[in-house]
């Protein structure tokens, strides 16, 4: 496996959302307003996030694509967590704040055998491990700490 980057989760806000004023945003104050969810099948890690903590959040709304839940916070509708990367670019009239208990992932390309990879998968990696580091450098500063450069 090969990590490309770390890619934190962060609160989505209204602009005028009390909550928006905070510098970090604890899932427990998240837990009491209504949350709008990014539906991800068995596994959602928000709400392992909040489970851990031993919390239940408001769940008002359970969304397949992140941009509806983005849509639905510029209404008013709720607040979310989702991950910085998918949000950048679209931050406008929209809060953003890191999340006080740290939730993130890694993102990496990961193959079992260099040597029996087929031609085209060994050129995409390669294309990868060329692009990626100019391509993440146009990204907000959120998570830069975090992102690895890869060789």
């Amino acid at each position: 496996m090969e990590p490309l980057y770390r890619d934190e989760m962060v609160a989505i806000l209204p602009p005028e959302h009390p909550l928006a004023g905070e510098k970090k945003v604890t899932l427990k104050a998240l837990s009491t307003e209504p949350f709008i969810l990014l539906d991800e099948g068995e596994q959602s890690v928000p709400l392992e996030a909040f489970a851990q903590n031993g919390l239940s959040p408001r769940l008002a709304y359970k969304v397949y694509d992140d941009y509806t839940i983005l849509a639905m916070v510029r209404q008013g509708l709720g607040v979310s967590i989702l991950y910085r990367l998918v949000v950048s670019g679209f931050e406008q009239d929209l809060a953003l704040r890191p999340v006080a208990e740290p939730l993130e992932r890694t993102v990496a390309l990961a193959w079992r055998d260099w040597d029996t990879l087929p031609l085209a998968a060994r050129r995409f990696v390669e294309f990868i491990r060329e692009r990626a580091p100019e391509v993440l450098a146009g990204f907000p500063s959120g998570a830069e700490n975090k992102r690895r450069t890869v060789k």
